[in-house]
């Protein structure tokens, strides 16, 4: 099993960035207590947010995606974006000199 790294990219409806950066308040604590949940954080840029995620495994993401920690938090982020968010699955590229930080 090897870890899977994701990011999103959410882009909020006019006047909602600030409704977006809440729901993610009340959402990061829940997150942060699932199984498998390695790093979820929240990073803000030119109006829009970027979570970069990390998962001990494809089963633990699936659990996350497929979870009730938006309705836990009460959060309905689609509701408050201007469209789907933008999300990749990323696969690392380790580093030439096999060095821990080449990677998440």
């Amino acid at each position: 099993m090897s870890a899977v790294v994701i990011t999103a990219v959410i882009t909020p409806a006019e006047g909602k960035q600030d409704a977006v950066r809440e729901a993610f308040q009340r959402l990061l604590p829940i997150v942060h207590q699932e199984d498998g949940c390695d790093l979820y954080a929240l990073h803000e840029s030119d109006g829009k947010f970027v979570t970069i995620e990390k998962w001990a495994s494809q089963e633990a993401f699936e659990g996350h995606a497929n979870g009730d920690s938006l309705q836990k938090a009460g959060v309905d982020v689609a509701s408050l974006a201007a469209g789907p968010s933008d999300w990749m699955l990323l696969t690392p590229v380790p580093s030439s000199d096999g060095s821990p930080k080449g990677e998440l």
